[in-house]
């Protein structure tokens, strides 16, 4: 089997966690920061399932983690109180995005 090159997608989740600290350093609820740790953790668990993905070629649960992550950073975007932070909570979906549409090219699925 030939080596998945996914540097792309590993970028994108060192991206991502750049801009979660980012994102809860301008947090003025006190309170969502259990929710940025849960995310956090979500994030470190789906690069090591991209790592198993890119050692192994299993994806399915990286995709069930890229999904969990999502539905973290849209809960925190809802809640949100402060329309700024909206593009912080873009380019996670968008890093996130990235991963997706990597593994998909690495496996020859998706649209």
């Amino acid at each position: 089997m030939a080596p998945i090159d996914l540097q792309q997608a590993f970028a994108a989740l060192d991206d991502r966690d750049a801009s979660l600290v980012d994102l809860e350093a301008h947090c003025c609820e006190p309170g969502r920061s259990p929710q940025m740790a849960e995310l956090g953790g979500t994030l470190t668990a789906t690069r090591a399932a991209l790592q198993r993905f890119a050692a192994v070629d299993d994806p399915s649960g990286l995709l069930s983690s890229l999904a969990e992550a999502g539905a973290r950073v849209r809960h925190l975007h809802v809640g949100c109180c402060d329309p700024a932070r909206l593009p912080m909570y873009i380019e996670i979906i968008e890093g996130l995005d990235t991963v997706r549409l990597s593994v998909e090219r690495a496996t020859g699925t998706g649209d």
